[in-house]
């Protein structure tokens, strides 16, 4: 878990970093929201949700990012509130991007539910996000799929393109199955779709002090067992 610790103080200081330089860009403060989302600060997303909504983000992202919030908080009634609102808009894509359906009691079977309806609407919609992309994985996360959470950040990327907000969580998830060498391969090549940024090239050499402490610690460990 140290790593998606490195990861989440990465994505936190990226962010704040983000909103700074642009101020009036509604995707940078709905990053930043998710971010404060996944620090479980639900008030400071919300406001942030809302400062997305007044730089005229489309109000169906609005009521998805805001509905997760809800959902991770633990109000699933106002999460659903806010799914409704999208569900009854006349401008909605790809089955509103969440079915019109009675939810299940079960927090597992909307995650299940959320997880398929958010990928079809990656797959087809004509204005697919990294929002989108991001719900699918945390619906994942929250059933303890892993690997499908991966494949689903990859297929955003591949979907929308390398952006930050996708694919340092793909190195994070790496991480987390215990592929240094791959989460680095997917540093590198993030590396080279821009200038040199002082965040990726510290997270780069926090991976590689940690893959080799791995070692020393597993031999230390052998020599007290003896």
């Amino acid at each position: 878990m140290a790593f998606a610790h490195a990861g989440l103080d990465t994505l936190d200081a990226t962010s704040r970093d983000e909103v700074a330089k642009h101020p009036d860009d509604p995707k940078a403060h709905l990053t930043r929201a998710r971010v404060l989302q996944m620090q479980g600060a639900w008030d400071r997303a919300l406001e942030e949700i809302e400062l997305a909504a007044a730089r005229g983000r489309h109000p169906d992202v609005l009521g998805q990012a805001r509905a997760f919030v809800y959902l991770d908080a633990g109000f699933p009634r106002m999460a659903k509130v806010e799914l409704d609102r999208v569900l009854a808009r006349p401008t909605r894509s790809v089955r509103a991007r969440l079915r019109a359906r009675p939810w299940p009691g079960s927090r597992s079977a909307m995650a299940e539910a959320a997880a398929r309806d958010f990928g079809e609407s990656i797959a087809k919609g004509p204005n697919a996000s990294p929002e989108q992309v991001i719900m699918q994985r945390d619906a994942l996360l929250s059933l303890g799929k892993k690997d499908d959470a991966l494949r689903a950040l990859d297929v955003g990327i591949e979907r929308i393109g390398h952006v930050v907000s996708l694919e340092m969580p793909a190195i994070d998830l790496e991480l987390e199955l215990g592929r240094p060498e791959r989460a680095l391969a997917r540093l590198d090549a993030l590396a080279k779709t821009g200038p040199p940024n002082p965040i990726w090239i510290a997270r780069r050499g926090e991976i590689l002090d940690k893959a080799a402490a791995a070692p020393r610690r597993a031999s230390s460990t052998r020599r007290r067992s003896r």
